[in-house]
């Protein structure tokens, strides 16, 4: 599991922005950002939700964060749709040598 660094200072920076009533988009771009200075060793962060019971991508910090959500959703298989199951976080390190993925 990755370690977290900076985390309270970013969810203070986070709270300053939902008060400033930014889009809700926005805001989810913003927390992937600080997510991915915050977490130790971290590459890139996706943020996705559910529509209609189909998960959609909200966020990423990179296209390859992107594409790998993309994949997941394809093969129906992966660590975002776990923590969409699940109702909880996942992590993943490298996806290449995580014997799950």
């Amino acid at each position: 599991m990755a370690e977290f660094g900076d985390l309270a200072g970013g969810l203070e920076r986070l709270a300053c922005l939902v008060g400033l009533g930014e889009p809700m988009d926005e805001v989810l771009g913003r927390v992937a950002q600080y997510a991915l200075v915050a977490i130790r060793d971290c590459d890139a962060v996706s943020i996705a939700t559910v529509v209609d019971g189909r998960p959609v991508l909200v966020a990423a910090t990179d296209p390859r964060a992107r594409a790998a959500d993309i994949a997941q959703w394809e093969l129906a298989e992966g660590p975002a749709l776990s923590t969409i199951s699940l109702r909880r976080i996942t992590a993943s390190g490298a996806l290449s040598r995580d014997l799950d993925w």
